[in-house]
């Protein structure tokens, strides 16, 4: 089965704009692809703005300055959609792997996560004590969630084994649709605990017979959860093991 197409792009400016379209017009666009890299000025309310796709789960950080720590510096949680829409981040910067040196409890801001409902442009916000723009970083928008296609014509039995390898709790949702497109399993909501694996048995009555993609959301950081699907016979047999992916291995 053909893999999707991703479009992730970060837009920047130290300018307040109105509304994420105008915002997208007047910005610089750079690196499309799964994950997006920009230089941003860390002046407090200096905006920054990455296409994102509905009911994918993404990870936004600042990397690579020393001001970081220094200046409480963050990303609000309150991001900006299409269309006057909203989606309220969560704070993840102190989730392995950590953002950056210094106490962790400082750091929760410094990432964000999220899953939007809608595709297009979303604005995220500074919020930081520096008022000019003398001090730079570098901020990144990954695609975090994962992949994987799915055949039960031949073994009926799909368990995915998910693995939490940081140190917080994640949470998390799977989507299940077939080759028309139709969803077969909406957005079934799991949480593992830090450092622990859950197995979850998907309903075989919802994907009997069927050949599709599994989808895999949470509000983790990019490489906090390793999945496997392993598919069996229904006496038990193990036919097949393979890993979720993102569409791109690409990994910040």
């Amino acid at each position: 089965m053909k893999r999707p197409s991703l479009r992730t792009f970060l837009v920047i400016s130290s300018t307040l704009l109105p509304t994420a379209a105008a915002f997208a017009q007047e910005g610089e666009i750079v690196t499309p692809g799964v994950r997006g890299t920009a230089e941003i000025s860390l002046r407090d309310q200096t905006k920054f703005s990455a296409y994102l796709e509905a009911n994918r789960s993404y990870s936004c950080a600042l990397f690579d300055s020393a001001s970081v720590d220094a200046n409480n510096i963050a990303i609000k949680t309150s991001v900006s959609g299409p269309s006057s829409s909203s989606v309220s981040a969560k704070k993840r910067g102190n989730v392995t792997p950590i953002v950056s040196g210094g106490d962790p409890s400082n750091l929760s801001a410094a990432r964000v996560t999220l899953t939007p409902t809608t595709n297009g442009f979303h604005v995220f916000e500074i919020d930081s004590d520096i008022t000019t723009d003398s001090e730079m970083g570098t901020v990144v928008c990954s695609e975090t969630t994962l992949y994987a296609t799915f055949n039960t014509l031949t073994h009926p039995v799909a368990v995915l084994e998910i693995t939490n390898t940081s140190n917080k709790d994640i949470d998390g949702k799977i989507t299940v649709t077939d080759n028309e497109g139709d969803t077969l399993i909406n957005k079934q909501s799991f949480g593992v605990s830090a450092g622990e694996r859950e197995d979850i048995e998907l309903d075989d009555s919802n994907i009997n017979n069927a050949i599709g993609l599994i989808r895999v959301t949470h509000d983790g950081p990019v490489g906090s959860l390793i999945v496997t699907l392993s598919q069996y016979t229904t006496n038990g047999e193990l036919k097949s093991s393979s890993p979720l992916t993102r569409r791109e291995s690409e990994v910040r």
